[in-house]
């Protein structure tokens, strides 16, 4: 039972599941709206596996509660700066707020490497992953977050939309209906 808003998503259990991407040749940028766990620990810690909101094996693109990749220019929360190219390296995603639903946004400085997943390791609740083929500017990044339409000029750098509301099974549609399907790894509960 939804009390105030419901929404759907796809949770990812930290354990061995992902998002696969599909190999994107475009890709800057993406978006979506995360939900940590209250108990969740985003911090340093040696006895937990890092989480890593993107990974593709190459530490320069690296997202995690570890490490932000040098690949990175910005980092956003809601609209806010939470790691910036000056502020990359150690300490990740620390600052990432848990038990709410948050808007995320990573501008990356050059296109990203292909064959990419999202969520890997991570315990997390997703919705609306958006990829964009360029970094976004704030006013984007805000009608992003505020919600949008297709024809909206200033989103014109949107390559894939995926909803996370499809219910079962291990494909995710493109929303858009421009670009491929990406494929869900891993124990996922829809």
């Amino acid at each position: 039972m939804c009390v105030y808003v419901c929404i759907r998503s796809v949770c990812f259990d930290g354990v061995n599941d992902a998002l696969q991407l599909p190999a994107v040749t475009t890709l800057r940028a993406f978006s979506v709206w995360l939900k940590l766990p209250a108990q969740t620990d985003t911090s340093t810690d040696p006895t937990r596996p890092t989480a890593f909101l993107f990974d593709n094996g190459d530490a320069a693109a690296e997202l995690s509660t570890q490490l932000v990749g040098f690949l990175w220019a910005g980092v956003y929360a809601d609209g806010n700066p939470i790691v910036s190219s000056s502020s990359g390296g150690s300490g990740g995603l620390s600052s990432l707020p848990t038990a709410q639903w948050v808007h995320v946004h990573a501008d990356a400085t050059a296109t990203l490497p292909a064959a990419a997943t999202l969520f890997h390791t991570m315990e997390v609740c997703a919705t609306d992953v958006l990829l964009w083929a360029a970094p976004l500017s704030g006013e984007e990044r805000d009608a992003v977050r505020g919600g949008f339409r297709y024809n909206d000029d200033r989103l014109s750098v949107l390559v894939t939309h995926y909803r996370m509301e499809e219910g079962w099974g291990e494909t995710l549609a493109d929303a858009k209906r421009q670009r491929a399907a990406a494929k869900l790894l891993g124990r996922y509960v829809a």
